[in-house]
Protein backbone atom coordinates (compact mmCIF):
# COMPACT_ATOMS: atom_id res chain seq x y z
CA UNK A 1 0.00 0.00 0.00
CA UNK A 2 1.32 3.38 -0.96
CA UNK A 3 -0.12 6.59 0.03
CA UNK A 4 0.41 9.67 -0.93
CA UNK A 5 0.14 13.53 -0.86
CA UNK A 6 0.07 16.02 -3.32
CA UNK A 7 -0.05 19.40 -1.77
CA UNK A 8 -1.49 22.12 -4.66
CA UNK A 9 0.34 25.72 -4.92
CA UNK A 10 1.17 28.56 -7.09
CA UNK A 11 4.16 30.22 -7.28
CA UNK A 12 3.80 33.57 -4.89
CA UNK A 13 4.16 36.05 -7.52
CA UNK A 14 2.31 39.46 -6.04
CA UNK A 15 -0.59 40.42 -8.20
CA UNK A 16 -1.31 36.02 -9.03
CA UNK A 17 -2.35 34.75 -5.27
CA UNK A 18 -5.56 35.77 -2.71
CA UNK A 19 -6.74 37.96 -5.42
CA UNK A 20 -10.31 38.05 -3.78
CA UNK A 21 -8.37 39.16 -0.58
CA UNK A 22 -5.73 41.36 -2.51
CA UNK A 23 -9.20 43.62 -3.60
CA UNK A 24 -8.58 45.15 -0.14
CA UNK A 25 -5.92 44.75 1.55
CA UNK A 26 -3.35 45.07 -1.98
CA UNK A 27 -1.47 42.76 -4.38
CA UNK A 28 2.06 42.88 -2.13
CA UNK A 29 0.53 42.06 1.08
CA UNK A 30 -1.90 39.40 -0.22
CA UNK A 31 1.09 37.55 -1.42
CA UNK A 32 2.58 38.17 2.22
CA UNK A 33 -0.32 36.01 3.57
CA UNK A 34 0.04 33.39 0.80
CA UNK A 35 3.79 32.47 1.32
CA UNK A 36 3.06 32.20 5.56
CA UNK A 37 -0.24 30.17 4.84
CA UNK A 38 2.05 27.86 2.60
CA UNK A 39 4.74 28.04 4.22
CA UNK A 40 2.62 26.60 7.93
CA UNK A 41 0.62 24.37 5.78
CA UNK A 42 4.43 22.43 4.42
CA UNK A 43 5.70 22.48 7.73
CA UNK A 44 2.76 21.04 9.62
CA UNK A 45 2.00 18.24 6.52
CA UNK A 46 5.77 16.88 6.57
CA UNK A 47 5.83 13.17 6.33
CA UNK A 48 7.82 12.27 9.33
CA UNK A 49 9.12 8.75 8.52
CA UNK A 50 9.22 6.11 5.19
CA UNK A 51 6.20 4.16 6.73
CA UNK A 52 4.09 7.43 6.61
CA UNK A 53 3.07 8.95 3.09
CA UNK A 54 5.30 10.64 0.59
CA UNK A 55 4.13 14.31 -0.87
CA UNK A 56 4.27 16.17 -3.88
CA UNK A 57 4.39 19.76 -4.30
CA UNK A 58 1.64 20.31 -7.54
CA UNK A 59 2.50 23.42 -8.54
CA UNK A 60 1.57 26.26 -11.44
CA UNK A 61 2.12 27.73 -13.55
CA UNK A 62 3.99 25.01 -15.43
CA UNK A 63 6.99 27.59 -15.83
CA UNK A 64 7.14 27.91 -12.00
CA UNK A 65 9.38 25.21 -11.26
CA UNK A 66 12.71 27.42 -10.40
CA UNK A 67 10.66 29.98 -8.31
CA UNK A 68 9.07 26.87 -6.46
CA UNK A 69 12.38 25.43 -5.46
CA UNK A 70 13.40 29.10 -4.90
CA UNK A 71 11.16 29.60 -1.97
CA UNK A 72 10.74 25.55 -0.89
CA UNK A 73 13.90 24.02 -0.85
CA UNK A 74 14.38 20.51 -1.73
CA UNK A 75 10.65 19.05 -2.48
CA UNK A 76 9.34 16.98 -4.71
CA UNK A 77 8.07 18.88 -7.57
CA UNK A 78 5.36 18.28 -10.22
CA UNK A 79 3.78 20.84 -12.83
CA UNK A 80 -0.15 21.00 -12.85
CA UNK A 81 -2.22 20.27 -15.73
CA UNK A 82 -3.92 22.68 -17.87
CA UNK A 83 -7.45 23.36 -17.23
CA UNK A 84 -9.89 24.65 -14.00
CA UNK A 85 -9.16 23.40 -10.82
CA UNK A 86 -11.01 20.17 -11.35
CA UNK A 87 -9.53 18.95 -14.84
CA UNK A 88 -5.96 20.18 -12.88
CA UNK A 89 -7.06 18.12 -9.61
CA UNK A 90 -8.00 14.83 -11.68
CA UNK A 91 -5.22 15.07 -14.15
CA UNK A 92 -3.26 15.19 -10.21
CA UNK A 93 -5.04 12.37 -9.20
CA UNK A 94 -4.55 10.24 -12.63
CA UNK A 95 -0.75 10.66 -12.32
CA UNK A 96 -0.86 9.89 -8.75
CA UNK A 97 -2.57 6.51 -8.99
CA UNK A 98 -0.11 5.99 -12.18
CA UNK A 99 2.68 6.51 -9.90
CA UNK A 100 1.54 3.36 -8.26
CA UNK A 101 -0.01 5.01 -5.44
CA UNK A 102 -3.05 3.11 -3.81
CA UNK A 103 -4.54 6.23 -1.32
CA UNK A 104 -4.07 10.19 -2.33
CA UNK A 105 -5.08 12.92 -0.76
CA UNK A 106 -4.99 16.47 -2.34
CA UNK A 107 -4.85 19.24 -0.02
CA UNK A 108 -4.53 23.24 -0.67
CA UNK A 109 -2.95 25.60 1.04
CA UNK A 110 -5.96 28.32 2.61
CA UNK A 111 -6.49 26.65 5.94
CA UNK A 112 -4.57 26.44 9.13
CA UNK A 113 -6.55 23.30 10.03
CA UNK A 114 -4.90 21.06 7.73
CA UNK A 115 -1.78 19.34 9.58
CA UNK A 116 0.03 16.14 9.87
CA UNK A 117 -3.12 14.52 12.15
CA UNK A 118 -5.75 15.81 9.56
CA UNK A 119 -3.89 13.87 6.46
CA UNK A 120 -3.19 10.38 8.68
CA UNK A 121 -6.98 10.53 9.63
CA UNK A 122 -8.23 11.45 5.63
CA UNK A 123 -5.23 8.20 5.05
CA UNK A 124 -6.79 5.88 8.12
CA UNK A 125 -10.22 7.01 6.14
CA UNK A 126 -9.79 5.67 2.52
CA UNK A 127 -9.27 2.41 4.01
CA UNK A 128 -13.13 1.97 4.22
CA UNK A 129 -14.33 5.28 2.29
CA UNK A 130 -14.01 5.70 -1.82
CA UNK A 131 -13.42 9.01 -0.74
CA UNK A 132 -12.72 11.71 2.18
CA UNK A 133 -13.28 14.92 2.64
CA UNK A 134 -13.06 18.11 4.80
CA UNK A 135 -15.49 20.52 4.77
CA UNK A 136 -14.04 24.42 4.43
CA UNK A 137 -16.23 27.21 6.10
CA UNK A 138 -16.74 29.06 3.16
CA UNK A 139 -18.75 26.15 1.05
CA UNK A 140 -15.56 24.65 -0.22
CA UNK A 141 -13.39 21.80 0.55
CA UNK A 142 -9.73 21.90 2.10
CA UNK A 143 -8.67 18.40 1.27
CA UNK A 144 -9.90 15.46 -1.08
CA UNK A 145 -9.03 11.77 -0.75
CA UNK A 146 -9.73 8.95 -3.54
CA UNK A 147 -8.63 5.21 -3.91
CA UNK A 148 -8.81 5.59 -7.48
CA UNK A 149 -10.09 8.20 -10.18
CA UNK A 150 -12.85 9.57 -10.12
CA UNK A 151 -12.92 12.18 -12.85
CA UNK A 152 -17.11 12.62 -12.49
CA UNK A 153 -16.03 14.62 -8.98
CA UNK A 154 -14.19 17.01 -10.40
CA UNK A 155 -16.38 17.99 -13.84
CA UNK A 156 -18.67 21.05 -14.16
CA UNK A 157 -18.31 22.12 -10.41
CA UNK A 158 -19.03 25.99 -9.99
CA UNK A 159 -15.47 26.37 -8.79
CA UNK A 160 -14.36 29.51 -5.93
CA UNK A 161 -18.53 29.13 -5.04
CA UNK A 162 -19.90 28.39 -1.66
CA UNK A 163 -21.70 25.55 -3.76
CA UNK A 164 -18.35 23.32 -4.35
CA UNK A 165 -19.28 20.72 -1.42
CA UNK A 166 -22.44 20.39 -1.88
CA UNK A 167 -22.26 19.78 -5.46
CA UNK A 168 -19.38 17.24 -4.77
CA UNK A 169 -21.22 15.22 -2.27
CA UNK A 170 -23.99 15.31 -4.86
CA UNK A 171 -21.71 13.78 -7.45
CA UNK A 172 -20.36 11.06 -5.32
CA UNK A 173 -23.96 10.31 -4.18
CA UNK A 174 -24.76 9.84 -7.88
CA UNK A 175 -21.71 7.76 -8.30
CA UNK A 176 -22.36 5.24 -5.40
CA UNK A 177 -19.62 6.14 -3.84
CA UNK A 178 -18.65 5.66 0.10
CA UNK A 179 -18.00 9.17 1.37
CA UNK A 180 -16.39 10.07 4.83
CA UNK A 181 -16.69 13.49 5.71
CA UNK A 182 -14.75 15.85 8.59
CA UNK A 183 -14.02 19.33 9.15
CA UNK A 184 -15.36 22.36 8.52
CA UNK A 185 -12.08 24.04 8.77
CA UNK A 186 -11.00 27.63 8.33
CA UNK A 187 -10.29 29.04 5.47
CA UNK A 188 -8.70 32.49 4.68
CA UNK A 189 -9.15 33.35 1.32
CA UNK A 190 -10.74 36.87 1.65
CA UNK A 191 -10.98 39.92 4.41
CA UNK A 192 -13.63 38.01 6.37
CA UNK A 193 -11.69 34.82 6.75
CA UNK A 194 -8.50 36.83 7.56
CA UNK A 195 -10.03 38.99 10.08
CA UNK A 196 -11.76 36.07 11.56
CA UNK A 197 -8.51 33.93 11.80
CA UNK A 198 -5.98 36.73 12.65
CA UNK A 199 -4.97 35.78 16.27
CA UNK A 200 -4.04 32.51 13.92
CA UNK A 201 -2.38 34.06 11.11
CA UNK A 202 -0.66 37.38 12.71
CA UNK A 203 2.03 35.11 14.11
CA UNK A 204 3.43 33.53 10.98
CA UNK A 205 3.97 36.89 9.42
CA UNK A 206 7.08 38.82 9.95
CA UNK A 207 6.28 41.60 12.46
CA UNK A 208 6.31 44.68 10.22
CA UNK A 209 4.05 42.51 7.59
CA UNK A 210 1.76 41.69 10.34
CA UNK A 211 1.42 45.53 11.47
CA UNK A 212 1.06 46.52 7.79
CA UNK A 213 -1.46 43.84 6.73
CA UNK A 214 -3.58 44.67 10.44
CA UNK A 215 -3.83 48.28 9.34
CA UNK A 216 -4.91 47.57 5.84
CA UNK A 217 -7.69 44.75 7.24
CA UNK A 218 -8.93 46.19 10.07
CA UNK A 219 -9.18 50.23 8.99
CA UNK A 220 -13.17 49.96 8.00
CA UNK A 221 -15.61 48.21 10.31
CA UNK A 222 -16.66 44.56 8.43
CA UNK A 223 -18.94 45.03 5.81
Amino acid sequence: MRSELLVFLKAPRVGAVKTRLASDIGDELAAEVYRALARAVLDATTPVSREGFSRVLCFAPRDAAPEIVGWLGDEVLEPQSEGDLGARMDGAFANSFARGSTKTVIIGTDSLDVNRTAVEEAFQALDHADVIIRAAEDGGYTLIGLTKRQAALFTNIAWSTGTVLSQTLARAATAGLRVESAGPDTDIDDLAGLRRHWPRLAPLLNADVARRIEGAAFSTPPA
